[in-house]
């Protein structure tokens, strides 16, 4: 199914000017090779994020829960990835990135495996607290994301980070359409989806752990000089010498920006499947498909046109940023104006492009506004700013289907993505007029 977009997932190494490593980078791998094996597991990753994501709402309507009780466990997990964004970014920038990696992997078996356990044992309660040790250290994205700070140049890395969120779709697509097939098909052992997506975690940490290169420059041995190649230059200051993320004004007023368009595909991703499960009774495969396909999209279109367009700016992350916010309007808007099982298709080739870029650009911007020494807990808040939202975002969501219809999720996610596009404008002309992206060259 996806052999026709390998090439666009692991495409040949670009020229090794295009890829060149910035002074913050301790790793000897060539860039193409980090990102390559960084695709790949980010792959393997939303593969079995996929998979659970068709399973969870079925495993939840098993054990006799309603749309609120389905928000609550994006609520839950949001709730994990607060604390766990916020901690992780920066022991990311402490202690590198593969460490937070393999804590993201050891989190996602403990959490998955709870999750089988609990339709094993009948256990809604279960179910719900198998949330948290995943989202507490899913942090995947924002150690992916810096690594692709870390590697590449600034003119280089919106490219970068679209064949990331290419990567992460493609595995999107594969998974949703296999639990979808699990769930149908494996109902005498009802377990059967969660261990498996657990297995593919423990693949993933030899991968991480033998395989992996550190890029963070951060935990370089003091004895260790740089590289001959580098000697020459200036080296990234010191993690323990820069000042916090948090104490940059212009980073945070970018950070809020990009909150209200993200609440919005939050919205989306709970807004869909209720829509699809509980109003027009989509089965699992079906919902599968759905879902597949729009990663498929989703992912050509990132490794495609969409990475050709960010290369050297001939699309700037501001209007990426903003685009993808109305677009993302369109599409709910319609969607609440009627949720039928042709618009769903139909809106395919509106919301398709809006996740691409606003999966993309806001990172971009927050890794060319924040200062190198500090880039993972940047990223660390942005994702913080999403697990927020996904607190909130899902049980607003589950209420407003269970009491007002399933337009009204529809509705909620339209205003925020208008609200978004209207932030990002003035967010980042004030960023840009203030001089405030103190980023050190």
């Amino acid at each position: 199914m996806l052999l026709p977009l390998a090439p666009l997932l692991f495409p040949a190494p670009p020229p090794r000017a295009a890829l060149a490593f910035p002074r913050s980078c301790m790793s000897e791998e060539p860039p193409e090779q980090v990102i390559r094996l960084t695709k790949l597991i980010v792959f393997t990753d939303y593969a079995a994020v996929g998979a659970m994501r068709t399973v969870l709402p079925f495993y939840a309507k098993a054990l006799g829960a309603a749309a609120t009780g389905v928000g609550a466990l994006e609520a839950l997990y949001g709730a994990g990835q607060v604390g766990g964004a916020l901690l992780l970014g920066s022991v990311s920038d402490a202690r590198g990135r593969k460490p937070v990696l393999l804590a993201s992997v050891l989190g996602s078996v403990i959490g998955y495996a709870m999750a089988g356990l609990a339709v094993g044992m009948g256990s809604t309660s279960l179910l719900l607290l198998s949330r948290l040790p995943v989202g507490f250290s899913k942090q995947t994205v924002t150690a992916s994301r810096a690594i692709a700070s870390d590697v590449t140049a600034e003119a280089q890395r919106s490219h970068a980070i679209s064949g990331l969120v290419g990567a992460m779709a493609l595995g999107y697509a594969l998974g949703p359409y296999v639990g979808g097939l699990l769930v149908d098909h494996a109902s005498a052992v009802p377990q059967l989806p969660a261990f498996l997506c657990a297995g593919a975690f423990v693949f993933l940490a030899p991968v991480i752990h033998f395989r992996l290169p550190e890029t963070c420059a951060a935990t370089r041995r003091p004895s260790l000089p740089p590289p001959p190649s580098r000697q020459s230059e200036p080296q990234a200051p010191s993690r323990a010498g820069a000042p916090s993320a948090w104490a940059q004004p212009g980073l945070l007023l970018l950070l809020a920006a990009c909150a209200l368009p993200e609440a919005a595909i939050i919205a989306g991703s709970t807004a869909l499947p209720l829509l699809a499960i509980q109003h027009l009774r989509w089965d699992a495969s079906r919902l599968g498909l759905f879902t597949s396909v729009w990663g498929l999209l989703v992912g050509g279109l990132s490794l495609g046109p969409l990475s050709r367009l960010l290369r050297n700016d001939r699309l700037t992350d501001r209007t990426a940023c903003i685009l993808g916010a109305l677009l993302l309007a369109t599409g709910a808007a319609v969607l609440a104006a009627r949720g039928t099982s042709t618009l769903l298709w139909a809106c395919l080739p509106v919301y398709v492009p809006a996740v691409s870029l606003l999966r993309t650009a806001p990172a971009a911007l927050v890794t060319k506004t924040a200062q190198k020494s500090v880039v993972g807990e940047a990223l660390g808040i942005l994702d913080a700013t999403s697990s927020v939202a996904r607190i909130v975002t899902p049980l607003l969501c589950g209420i407003l289907f269970d009491r007002v219809g399933p337009s009204a999720p529809f509705g909620l996610q339209a205003a925020l993505s208008l609200g978004g596009a209207a932030a990002l404008v003035g967010g980042t002309s004030a960023v840009r007029r203030s001089g405030a992206a103190s980023k050190e060259e």
